[in-house]
């Protein structure tokens, strides 16, 4: 992806927008990690390091930025990596219409989902078609295909936002405007719910979309969600049972597993090969993992022992995708 910019960008394009960052980042007592994607010289995020006490990680693409000393970066391709990182707050500022312009909407879009969902604050901006100078930029006449206005824009990713601030630039204006992850589970279209039963001797069965009721089995709950023009794969990992009250309300007995779940799932994708696993996108209260959507698969069977950097994880499950291992479910 082709969105490096050297240190001058912040100098070149004004600061102005700091302001706004600032001031949202001092409402904000839970936020205690920011992670800054496409951080450039770190003038965004580096003042909040020392001002308000934070732990600050910036990524960027560059390697020749002129850092601070004790600014925590890490020189990556947001694209490409597979690493997982929860964090309180994500600054997403002027880089999704770079990655819009060089990859298309479908991988714009999941880089901004993938980073919603491992965040509780996504502050975001990005370049618009209201930048009449910048007509001439790469990422100007592929976005203006797809949306005729920022407000567009904003709006198709399916969830309220809070805007904080405006700046001026290219002859048009940005707005720098604040999602945040517990809006998502107020948002989604849902499918479900669909179980699948514990044990190897029922993974055959599939996916339900009843409970049995003459027998209540252990099970794994999952829904189908839809946001934007993104599917997902939800996958609430319980550990007890659900049951029926009346015939109609499901109450749940025992407590989640999925906090387990998550640990060696991030284990995993910072481990392994990409290409062997399906897109996970993060977390959801509500609805517990989230990956995409698969219409096809085939289901091969478990791997005993599956590395996942220092860690040994046994009964992993692994499928066939378009005739491609992958493997899912890392809860052991």
């Amino acid at each position: 992806m082709n969105t490096v910019d050297d240190r001058s960008y912040y100098r070149r394009t004004g600061s102005s927008k700091a302001a706004f960052v600032d001031a949202f980042v001092a409402k904000h007592d839970d936020i205690k990690l920011i992670y800054d994607v496409g951080c450039n010289n770190g003038n965004m995020s580096y003042p909040l390091q020392h001002k308000y006490n934070k732990a600050v990680v910036g990524v960027d693409l560059s390697g020749k930025l002129g850092l601070p000393s004790d600014y925590n970066f890490k020189r990556m391709d947001i694209v490409e990596d597979n690493s997982v990182f929860m964090n309180d707050c994500t600054l997403f500022l002027s880089l999704y219409h770079h990655v819009l312009g060089w990859n298309g909407l479908e991988v714009a879009d999941d880089l901004f989902y993938k980073l919603l969902l491992r965040t509780n604050y996504l502050v975001f901006d990005t370049g618009n078609v209201s930048e009449k100078k910048r007509r001439k930029y790469q990422w100007h006449p592929a976005q203006q295909k797809i949306f005729s206005t920022e407000k567009e824009l904003l709006d198709h990713f399916g969830l309220p936002y809070e805007e904080i601030g405006e700046w001026k630039i290219g002859g048009g204006s940005r707005k720098i405007v604040v999602f945040r992850r517990d809006d998502f589970d107020l948002s989604v279209s849902v499918e479900g719910p669909l179980y699948r039963l514990y044990g190897t001797p029922r993974q055959h069965i599939g996916l339900v979309d009843d409970k049995f009721t003459k027998h209540v089995w252990d099970h794994t709950l999952f829904h189908k969600l839809t946001i934007g023009d993104k599917v997902m794969f939800a996958k609430n990992h319980l550990d007890g049972v659900y049951t029926y009250k009346n015939g109609k309300e499901l109450i749940l007995n025992g407590k989640s597993r999925n906090n387990k779940e998550l640990s060696n799932t991030i284990s995993v994708y910072d481990a392994r090969d990409k290409h062997e696993l399906i897109k996970f996108y993060g977390f959801s209260d509500k609805y517990g993992l989230l990956y995409e959507w698969l219409e096809e698969f085939t289901y091969v069977g478990k791997e005993s022992v599956f590395q996942a950097g220092s860690r040994r994880l046994n009964d992993v499950d692994s499928i066939l995708v378009d005739g491609q291992k992958k493997y899912i479910d890392f809860l052991s």
